[in-house]
């Protein structure tokens, strides 16, 4: 669900600060298109907002989600994005938030 060496390796290369900050940004900017899969999935913005969100994903560990969106964006970029179920994406993304912040602290321990 989280790659953990990628979260590690992400704070040790930018130090605690700057890891506080980029995790402040991913997710506000995750949470805020997350909230736009769970209440109005544009279909025609689709494959645009499922690639953003997997790109902040990977940056961060979280693979499962990151690979549940990949599959969305390539079925919506190929012109069929009524075939995308966007509630697992959301409840995986949910899930692995809850886990990250709860075991963060601890994970990152030295």
């Amino acid at each position: 669900m989280i790659d953990w060496a990628r979260v590690s390796d992400l704070h040790d290369e930018i130090g605690r600060d700057g890891f506080s900050e980029v995790l402040e940004l991913f997710l506000e900017e995750t949470g805020r298109c997350v909230d736009l899969l769970r209440t109005a999935p544009d279909p025609d913005q689709l494959a645009m907002n499922l690639h953003s969100l997997r790109g902040g994903l990977v940056n961060l560990g979280f693979t499962e989600v990151s690979t549940l969106c990949e599959r969305g964006e390539v079925l919506a970029s190929m012109g069929q994005p009524d075939r995308v179920d966007t509630t697992p994406i959301v409840q995986a993304y949910d899930d692995a938030r809850r886990t990250f912040l709860a075991e963060l602290d601890h994970r990152l321990e030295r």
